[in-house]
């Protein structure tokens, strides 16, 4: 039987797809640029002089996809829950192979992937349902791979249903809200080591975010 919080999310992102759609091609001054995507991509993520294979687990409307399929011209496969944030990353990423459905319930095979995305994804799973998406990644790499991870980071460590303030239309959702020590000691009791650390605050939006680059 599906999850409460799975269907709860599933339901809020098919909601507010078109709102994440338009912000996402409209560059803030304060959020991550793509050409700064591009180069921690680039330079810390992807290996050198092959074709990655690439997995992003809950690309949104593709922003990155769109980076990594038509600029870095990676192999791309994507899982997202929702269908209508696939509707608009189909446009984004044509050559991407899109996957609807929750990421733990997906199955890949061990030794799949030379890289991992996971954008704005672990603070929609509870913290042990996020140790278990971890653990899966971890098979799903190969031996040399690599994951980036990105989330917001807090003062207090919360978890429960909230409204997503940022958008209208009052959009209730499950967030995990994690303190930089606690996704620190997380990603590193799967074994993963922090090999970059990037921080963005998002003045605008009251959020401040931190990106890992994570190697097996």
């Amino acid at each position: 039987m599906e999850k409460e919080y799975i269907k709860v999310n599933r339901e809020a992102y098919d909601k507010f797809a078109i709102q994440h759609n338009e912000r996402s091609n409209k560059e803030s001054k304060y959020e991550v640029s793509n050409s700064k995507w591009k180069q921690i991509i680039e330079d810390y993520l992807l290996k050198k002089n092959i074709e990655n294979n690439v997995l992003e687990i809950g690309p949104g409307t593709g922003r990155l996809l769109n980076i990594l399929d038509n600029e870095l011209h990676c192999k791309t496969t994507a899982v997202e829950l929702s269908k209508e944030m696939i509707k608009y990353a189909k446009i984004k990423s044509p050559n991407t192979k899109f996957i609807e459905g929750n990421i733990l319930e997906i199955e890949f095979d061990n030794n799949s992937f030379d890289s991992i995305i996971m954008g704005a994804l672990i603070h929609n799973f509870p913290k042990e349902d996020a140790k278990e998406l971890l653990l899966l990644t971890k098979k799903w790499l190969k031996e040399d791979g690599r994951i980036m991870l990105y989330t917001t980071i807090h003062e207090n460590s919360e978890e429960g249903y909230s409204e997503k303030v940022d958008y209208k239309d009052n959009i209730i959702r499950y967030r995990k809200k994690y303190t930089e020590e606690e996704l620190k000691e997380l990603v590193e009791s799967i074994g993963y080591k922090i090999i970059f650390t990037n921080y963005n605050e998002e003045l605008d939006r009251n959020k401040k975010w931190i990106t890992y680059i994570l190697e097996k």
